[in-house]
């Protein structure tokens, strides 16, 4: 039996053989080898009751595409097949209907207001 489930999370653990390929392949730019926690925003998560631990580094959706912009320099074709791939990944996961554009921008703008107020607390 075959379900739909909507959830607003994605816990990502790159390991074992996964692991393994990425550093023979010298690919690593274009992977998140440490554990990745993705929130995504919905109707359903109020941004201001996410308490973040201490430890946790903050990153948006503008850090990941910087870090494969950067990485997509490279001389080296495997790395950059890889990184230009999961760049791809990462745009097609996000594309919206035109009609939700607006939210979707408006949203970002949030997660960036809450991201800052929580490095400043940090810092201080």
């Amino acid at each position: 039996m075959k379900t739909n489930a909507i959830v607003d999370w994605d816990v990502h653990i790159v390991g074992g053989i996964a692991e393994a390929m990425i550093k023979h392949q010298h690919i690593e730019p274009a992977w998140d080898l440490a554990p990745t926690l993705t929130i995504y925003l919905s109707e359903r998560i109020e941004l201001s009751e996410i308490e973040i631990p201490e430890n946790l580094k903050l990153l948006q959706l503008n850090d990941r595409r910087e870090k494969y912009r950067q990485a997509s320099r490279t001389e080296d074709a495997v790395l950059k097949k890889a990184v230009l791939y999961k760049w791809a990944e990462l745009e097609r996961s996000i594309h919206r209907d035109p009609e939700a554009a607006a939210e979707f921008v408006e949203q970002l703008h949030e997660i960036d207001l809450f991201i800052h107020k929580h490095r400043e607390i940090r810092s201080e």
